[in-house]
C-alpha cells in the first residue's frame, strides 16, 4: 500500500514537527524549564464501529515533545494501526495512518507522572475493498487520552497510554489505542 500518495501524506507531517519546534524554543531560550523527548509506542486497538475489527490490531507510534512549562507537554505523534485483521465495511487489508497534535497536562507523584491529554488529529484510511481495488479517505479528528512516564533513569521513562478517536471516516469513526512504550529526554 505504500504509494506516492502515502508517502505525500507522510511528507505533509513534517512542516507540523517543525512548527511545534519552532514554538517551544522561545521557551528554552528564556531559560525557563524545557525538556525535549523522543518516543517510541506498541499497542493493540481498533473500533467498535459496524465492523469486526475489534481491539487486538497492532498499533505503533513515534513522537516528540516540548515541555514549555513545568507540568504542560505539547507533542506531534505520528502512528499506524492496522485493521487488516478484520472486515471494515467490504475492505479487507486496511490500516489507518494519523498525526496528532496534543496539548498534556501532567500530575507529578512519587515515582511516575500522570497526564491527560487532547488533541486534533489527521487520519488516513487506506485499504482493499473485497473485489480487489484499492481505496484511501482522509479526515481530520480529535484525540483524548491519559498517560503515565515511570521515570527508569534520568532520561529514560517508561510510557503506558489509554486514547480514543474521533474522526470522520465513513468507515470508521471511532478508534480505540493503548500504548506502551519509551520516551529518550534531552
Amino acid at each position: 500500500m505504500v504509494g506516492r500518495d502515502h508517502l505525500n501524506r507522510v511528507r505533509s507531517v513534517f512542516p507540523v514537527v517543525f512548527v511545534v519546534f519552532v514554538l517551544a524554543l522561545p521557551a528554552a531560550a528564556a531559560g525557563e524549564a524545557s525538556v525535549y523527548s523522543v518516543n517510541f509506542w506498541a499497542g493493540l486497538g481498533g473500533s467498535f464501529d459496524d465492523n469486526d475489527a475489534g481491539l487486538s490490531n497492532s498499533s505503533f507510534q513515534f513522537g516528540f515533545s516540548v515541555q514549555p512549562e513545568e507540568q504542560l507537554l505539547v507533542g506531534l505523534r505520528v502512528g499506524e494501526l492496522d485493521l487488516s485483521g478484520g472486515l471494515i465495511g467490504d475492505s479487507l487489508d486496511t490500516s489507518i495512518d494519523y498525526a496528532t497534535v496534543v496539548g498534556e497536562y501532567r500530575f507529578t507523584e512519587t515515582f511516575y507522572e500522570s497526564g491527560i491529554y487532547i488533541g486534533l488529529g489527521l487520519y488516513s484510511l487506506d485499504g482493499v475493498h473485497m473485489l480487489g481495488d484499492s481505496f484511501s479517505e482522509e479526515s481530520v479528528g480529535l484525540v483524548l487520552g491519559i498517560s503515565g512516564e515511570f521515570v527508569l533513569t534520568d532520561r529514560i521513562g517508561f510510557l503506558l497510554e489509554v486514547s480514543g478517536h474521533a474522526t470522520r471516516l465513513d468507515a470508521v469513526d471511532t478508534l480505540i489505542m493503548g500504548h506502551a512504550g519509551l520516551a529518550i529526554h534531552f
